[in-house]
C-alpha cells in the first residue's frame, strides 16, 4: 500500500454531494449545497494491474515491445490500469477541521493526505488494542483473530484455513474439514456464550436511530449500522 492515498473525495454527510478544498475554504467548511457542517472523507489506494507476463513487463520497463512471429506487439510500454485495492472511510468530520485543512496557508492537499493517514493509524491502533484485549492468538502463525462459530477453524485455535491445515499436517483444509468440524462442536456452545457475555456495549446510530449491541472488542472503532449502513463510533455511554 502507498504511504498516502491516491484519491480522496470529500462528501457532505447530509446531501452526499462532493466538494473541493477550494470551495470548502470559501464556505468556511460548510456545505455549499445544503449548509451541513459534517463531512465524509473517502480515501482510496490504487495499484497497477497488468496482465502481461514477466518478460513483457521487463521489456515494458525498458520502453520496448515484445513482438510475435507475425509481427504483432505482445506488450505495450504503457503501464496497466490503476484500480482500487484498499481504502478508508472517515465519517462525521466537523466543518472546523475541514476548514483548517482547506486553508491555503499550507498546501491543503498535503494536509488532507496527512489527516487521512493520521486517522487511519489511530483507527488501526485502537483496533489492535481491542484485539489484544479480546482476540485470540493463532497457534500456527501467531496473528490475533476473533473466535467465530461460523468459521470452525477459529474454534480449534487457528486464524485461517491455511493455518488450520498446517496445524493438522494436511496439504489442504478440505482434507481435514470433517475432523475440524467435529472438534469445533465442543467449542461452539462456549464461544456463543462468550459472544453473549461480550455484547455489553449498546450502540445507537446517530443517522437513523437504530439501536444494537456489539462486543467489547469493537470499542473505540467504527462499525456499520445494520439498518442504514452508516459507520458509528462504538463507545460506552
Amino acid at each position: 500500500m502507498a504511504d498516502y492515498p491516491d484519491k480522496i473525495l470529500i462528501r457532505c454527510e447530509q446531501c452526499k454531494k462532493e466538494a473541493t478544498l477550494t470551495t470548502l475554504h470559501r464556505h468556511n467548511g460548510q456545505c455549499p449545497h445544503c449548509g451541513n457542517s459534517t463531512w465524509h472523507v473517502q480515501a482510496t489506494y490504487l495499484a497497477r494491474q497488468d496482465n502481461s507476463d514477466g518478460t513483457t513487463l521487463t521489456l515494458n520497463a525498458l520502453g520496448l515491445n515484445l513482438l510475435s512471429s507475425s509481427g504483432f506487439s505482445l506488450g505495450s510500454p504503457v503501464p496497466g490500469e490503476k484500480r482500487p485495492v484498499n481504502g478508508i472511510d472517515i465519517h462525521d468530520v466537523p466543518a472546523h477541521e475541514i476548514a483548517d485543512i482547506a486553508s491555503p496557508e499550507v498546501n491543503p492537499q498535503v494536509k488532507l493526505q496527512a489527516f487521512v493517514v493520521r486517522t487511519q493509524n489511530e483507527q488501526f491502533s485502537q483496533h489492535r488494542k481491542a484485539m489484544q484485549q479480546h482476540g485470540s492468538q493463532c497457534d500456527q502463525c501467531g496473528i490475533l483473530f476473533v473466535l467465530n462459530d461460523q468459521k470452525p477453524w477459529t474454534l480449534v485455535g487457528t486464524c485461517s484455513r491455511v493455518c488450520c491445515a498446517a496445524k493438522y499436517g494436511a496439504a489442504d483444509y478440505a482434507l481435514i474439514q470433517d475432523q475440524v468440524l467435529e472438534s469445533a462442536k465442543q467449542q461452539t456452545v462456549d464461544v456463543r456464550q462468550i459472544h453473549r457475555d461480550n455484547q455489553v456495549i449498546p450502540v445507537c446510530c446517530p443517522s437513523c436511530g437504530h439501536r444494537f449491541d456489539l462486543p467489547r472488542m469493537y470499542e473505540g472503532v467504527h462499525r456499520k449500522c445494520p439498518a442504514c449502513g452508516q459507520k458509528v463510533l462504538v463507545e460506552r455511554s
